[in-house]
């Protein structure tokens, strides 16, 4: 009898169905390095920058009312942090912007002065170039355009320009008209009209024209018209001129015949020739010279096909029938075996019937650690060999991680003609400007100047302006030009009155915004729907090239849509400071203009001590990596200060508040350093204790470096002066390549900050 057992035993309910959610790998918190929570704390600092810049440039972008029932709304980013949102239930950890996005950002647009060459079927045309920089760093960024140190997208199109002492293109004037005679043909044919009754003629009809052929005797003239003689010389004329440019000397091809692809010919006793597929050629093939043999008759009664089908017969006779070569096969696959049907049927069915078993005493060891003249020589084998990837692992590097730089060179050698082109045309752009402001906008944050320069590079829905033209026109080289400079003005232009009606509450305003870095943003938890933006957040500075011809009309046309933006309540000051500059970008004089800017530049003094701290660390990655450097890593000497005897020289080393010296086995003891006193460490210590330095750096200091790393965007063009300063410094795994060129060249620094 079963005993009822009185525990209740729950029985787990296994999911029995295939789930399409993907699991996020979980991270070991344990793994990451300093180094790395530095990195993902820039990339989280970014990330609330860029989230604002998306949800302002949606608010601005028309919504697509095409594909109805493939579209949806565009989700807002800053819905995520509403109360229940992804991030607040994710446990998303959110950091603050960079309090340098803040502060007033100028989007220009700059036109080169002269026009510029481009490829075959490209008319020639002005060149624009859309860019951010800071406000106050406005008038420098134009000199920077205009000097050897300007980008290297610039220095394209000041290398192709039509500089007014290189030869200008000619115009090609269209001869619509060959003789003056046609002109007074044609405008007499329009002038008198035919009073001949128009005749109609049914198809029907017996008598309708039909066209017809003549033969014409060699001695006969065909009567031309004047017209058609002169178009059939031309054309000739044009064929001869083609032919003598063209070059055949250097081709070295002929042709080849081969008698398997042709079927060989028989000839009959009666002198025809037949090929055994019963084709009877007119001439044989070896026959084409002798011109008796054209137009033989060939035979074509039943007694010839009979003959015909006889000595095909015969001819063949001594062929080996098929059922004899199957034999022949068959018998030879016996005298070998079972193996060559076995390799046979895998050739024939695609698949693999031998394999080859690798051996490791083929291949020669591979031999590391030579050293010849002082320098440390790559893995090789003791042929000479050097392979691409380590077969073993050495050192730090595995077999599968260890890769070697292609070898090419650095930059391409600049030519000897555009290096005189440059140094003349660089010490004319310093007195007379290539690159002119056509346009200046400046707003109060970072994330509006990008979304601003974001939208004007293309139409309202990304469409090129270019495409806006039709292909017939965008071969005129007088008004190409002008319509792309219009194009791109009237775009502006719109963008700029959205954007300002969007700042004064238009259609509720723009969802999360900022205007410092503690703010979460407007409309997350009710934050700025109270009272309107202030007037120096929200005002908008322009600014137009009095170069321009049209420039006073471009003022007008702002000044008539600033009616049409909203102001708030008890406001009534202007949403525009419009103002002309000159051709440096400076305001013109005669104009008394306030800007509310300048008070908004902020100034960290953090960050000047977190330069210098980044500036050593990069110095010690240097030195770590192994590609970097010319010596191994078993010939790293640091050597310490005095020191005591009861400290350990790992420590010592360790500690980022005590000075260390970083040597080489060339270089000596630096001042203040003893040989008895001093503590030194070699090799693999000496790499792991200087790795152990750069974590604790990173462990004090990370924050501030993260700081500084975020407090700079790519998209931002800065001076010259500064980016001298920190962005070599502080911008990560950035390559920056510097071209040096006597008398005038281009300094590329600035080749990744435009974009």
């Amino acid at each position: 009898m079963l005993r009822r057992c009185s525990t209740l035993h729950l029985i787990p309910i296994r999911r029995c169905y295939a789930s399409t959610l993907s699991r996020k790998p979980q991270i070991n918190s344990s793994r990451i390095t300093r180094q790395e929570e530095v990195k993902i704390r820039r990339r989280r600092i970014g990330k609330a920058e860029r989230d604002e810049r998306m949800d302002i440039t949606a608010a601005l972008t028309p919504v697509r009312t095409y594909m109805g029932g493939f579209t949806r709304p565009t989700a807002l980013r800053a819905s995520n942090w509403f109360t229940g949102g992804a991030y607040q239930t994710g446990g998303k950890v959110y950091e603050q912007p960079s309090p340098f996005a803040y502060e007033p950002h100028t989007v220009f647009l700059l036109e080169s002065r002269y026009d510029v060459r481009y490829g075959i079927g490209r008319a020639d045309h002005v060149e624009h170039v859309v860019g951010i920089c800071r406000a106050e760093d406005f008038e420098e960024v134009v000199k920077l355009y205009n000097s050897k140190s300007a980008p290297v997208s610039s220095f394209q199109a000041m290398d192709n320009a039509r500089w007014p002492w290189l030869p200008q293109k000619q115009v090609r004037t269209i001869k619509w008209w060959n003789k003056d005679g046609e002109l007074r043909e044609v405008s007499l044919d329009t002038a008198i009209p035919n009073s001949s009754p128009q005749v109609t003629v049914s198809p029907n009809s017996a008598n309708a024209t039909v066209p017809k052929e003549h033969w014409v005797r060699p001695g006969d003239s065909i009567p031309f018209s004047e017209k058609d003689v002169e178009r059939k010389d031309v054309q000739t004329n044009a064929v001869k001129h083609r032919v003598s440019e063209e070059n055949l000397d250097n081709i070295l091809v002929e042709l080849r015949s081969r008698e398997g692809k042709v079927p060989f010919e028989v000839e009959l006793n009666d002198g025809t020739v037949e090929h055994p597929s019963g084709f009877v050629p007119p001439t044989a093939a070896d026959k084409f010279g002798d011109r008796s043999s054209v137009g033989s008759n060939a035979p074509s009664s039943a007694s010839y096909r009979s003959r015909r089908s006889s000595l095909i017969e015969e001819t063949h006779s001594e062929a080996v029938p098929g059922i004899e070569q199957w034999k022949a096969i068959k018998e030879r696959e016996i005298e070998e075996g079972t193996l060559m049907p076995h390799l046979t049927e895998g050739i024939l069915q695609g698949g693999v019937s031998a394999a080859m078993k690798q051996r490791d005493e083929k291949i020669p060891t591979e031999v590391y650690g030579v050293n010849e003249g002082g320098e440390m020589q790559p893995m090789q084998h003791p042929s000479g060999f050097i392979p691409p990837t380590p077969k073993m692992a050495r050192g730090e590097h595995e077999a599968r991680t260890a890769t070697v730089s292609a070898p090419h060179a650095e930059h391409l050698p600049v030519p000897d003609d555009v290096k005189e082109l440059r140094h003349r045309y660089l010490r004319h752009i310093s007195k007379e400007p290539f690159w002119r402001p056509l346009l200046a906008i400046t707003v109060s944050t970072r994330p509006l100047a990008n979304t601003i320069a974001r939208l004007s590079r293309g139409q309202s829905r990304g469409v090129p302006f270019y495409a806006s033209v039709p292909e017939v026109d965008r071969k005129s080289k007088t008004t190409f030009g002008s319509r792309l400079r219009n194009l791109r003005l009237n775009r502006m232009q719109n963008i700029v009155v959205d954007l300002s009606k969007a700042l004064a509450g238009d259609r509720g305003g723009l969802v999360g915004i900022r205007f410092n870095e503690k703010q979460k943003g407007r409309g997350i938890d009710g934050e700025g729907l109270a009272e309107p933006i202030p007037w120096e957040r929200r005002v908008i500075g322009i600014g137009v090239g009095e170069w321009y011809p049209r420039a006073d009309e471009v003022k007008e046309i702002l000044k008539e849509m600033e009616k049409d933006i909203p102001r708030p309540a008890g406001q009534k000051q202007s949403p525009f400071i419009v103002y002309s500059m000159n051709e440096w970008g400076k305001p013109a004089r005669g104009e008394d203009v306030e800007f509310p800017w300048p008070k908004m530049i902020n100034v960290d003094p953090r960050l000047e001590e977190a330069k210098k701290v980044l500036k050593s660390i990069k110095e010690l990655e240097r030195i770590l990596d192994v590609d970097a450097r010319d010596f191994s890593p078993s010939q790293i000497r640091v050597v310490t200060p005095k020191m005591s005897a009861n400290e350990s020289i790992i420590d010592v080393v360790s500690n980022p508040d005590v000075p260390v010296a970083v040597l080489s086995p060339s270089d000596s003891l630096p001042v203040g350093f003893d040989s008895q006193n001093s503590g030194i460490l070699e090799g693999a210590q000496a790499r792991g204790a200087l790795k152990e330095r750069v974590d604790r750096i990173y462990g004090r200091h990370g924050e501030a470096i993260a700081e500084l790393l975020a407090s700079r965007s790519n998209q931002v063009t800065y001076p010259y002066s500064w980016a001298e300063e920190a962005t070599s410094e502080v911008q990560e795994d950035e390559d920056i390549q510097v071209e040096e060129e006597e008398g005038g060249g281009s300094d590329a620094k600035h080749q990744k900050q435009q974009q």
